[in-house]
């Protein structure tokens, strides 16, 4: 069940507020299970904000103006973070390989055609732009893929 004001009457404050109420229009039939406060000097560290700069990290003007949430969607976790007025700055949800869009598994098998698909893939979306993260191991080498709707290599590390 969501905790947030809306849904359960906690009575919490506006800003936090805020973030649920984005959460139930943008990730419609998911409850909010947990949030926190991030400043956004700590954004950047989160592991599913990939292509944002410095001006789209600060957009809030408050050192303190981020709220992760953490929610279920259909059946998968799935984190998402809000600015403190509500607006979905980037999310990640586990999907399965059948989601996976083509263009992003042709250019990962002709990249890397000996290595085998070792998590859960996620899809990012970080305010408008769509990514694909995909960790693969070939012998005891990992490594972790972000590619765009199109296939190509956005970013890639080595675990």
């Amino acid at each position: 069940m969501c905790f947030c004001s809306e849904c359960a009457g906690s009575g919490r404050r506006k800003s936090a507020y805020s973030y649920c109420s984005g959460v139930h229009k943008d990730f419609p039939g998911t409850d909010a299970q947990s949030w926190q406060s991030l400043p956004a000097a700590e954004l950047q560290d989160q592991d599913y904000i990939v292509d944002l700069d410095d001006s789209q990290l600060n957009m809030t003007g408050d050192p303190y103006g981020y709220y992760i949430v953490d929610f279920y969607e259909d059946g998968t976790d799935a984190t998402a973070t809000y600015s403190n007025n509500g607006i979905l700055v980037a999310s990640q949800v586990t999907i399965d390989d059948a989601d996976l869009p083509q263009a992003v598994s042709k250019a990962m098998h002709e990249q890397y055609p000996d290595w085998q698909i070792t998590k859960e893939k996620e899809v990012i979306k970080n305010l408008d732009k769509t990514y694909y993260k995909v960790t693969i191991q070939k012998d005891n080498e990992h490594q972790t893929l972000y590619l765009n709707e199109q296939g190509v290599m956005i970013d890639k590390k080595s675990m």
